[in-house]
């Protein structure tokens, strides 16, 4: 059986990708849930603050794929 070493570079290349995909569709969700608010001036509040936790979700993978090495 041959061992076969992946180097640390690719692994973190491909870490930043997957986070850079994430933080842009929580982004995406974050807008999406903001376009679609209805109802009254609660309902609508509700809909902004979970649009800024997706935002705040979204800009934490983006600070780990620029940690790993990607820009995001």
């Amino acid at each position: 059986m041959t061992h076969v070493t992946i180097p640390a570079m690719t692994i973190n290349v491909h870490k930043a990708k997957w986070a850079r995909s994430k933080s842009a569709a929580l982004y995406l969700q974050a807008v999406e849930v903001e376009r679609r608010a209805e109802g009254d001036w609660r309902q609508r509040e509700r809909a902004r603050n979970g649009a800024a936790i997706l935002r705040g979700e979204a800009e934490r993978y983006a600070a780990m794929a620029r940690r790993w090495g990607g820009s995001a």
